[in-house]
């Protein structure tokens, strides 16, 4: 059993955050469709209420109100050592930088297969 009290096996609980509420629905109809429970939201200080905690997140890099790391930063206080997969259409390359130490950085538009292939690669360890 995994620190999160999984067996290795989905369903794993994914939480994603992007302010575009169409991307939203892409990653959870790609994510759901390969066994796994999604929630999204487009607002990210309702999303830093998600009970239980996800095991993975899968998170925009540039939205208004918090990009992509800081909230990745914050999550991380309250679930300690959550997975992070970052989708992104681009950023400043600090920004870049910084994400892509915390976990995989995605280009948009990312394929479904990838997304899932990623996630699933990182939720199987």
């Amino acid at each position: 059993m995994d620190r999160w009290g999984q067996t290795g096996k989905p369903p794993w609980r994914v939480l994603a955050v992007d302010d575009e509420a169409l991307v939203g629905k892409v990653v959870r109809r790609c994510l759901v469709t390969r066994g796994l429970e999604v929630v999204v939201h487009t607002d990210v200080r309702q999303a830093l209420q998600t009970s239980p905690p996800p095991d993975l997140l899968v998170l925009d890099l540039m939205m208004p109100d918090l990009d992509g790391v800081a909230f990745a930063l914050r999550a991380r206080q309250q679930w300690l050592d959550v997975p992070i997969v970052f989708v992104t259409g681009g950023g400043p390359p600090a920004l870049l930088a910084r994400a892509r130490e915390l976990g995989p950085v995605l280009d948009k538009p990312v394929s479904c297969q990838e997304l899932a292939d990623t996630v699933l690669e990182i939720l199987a360890k």
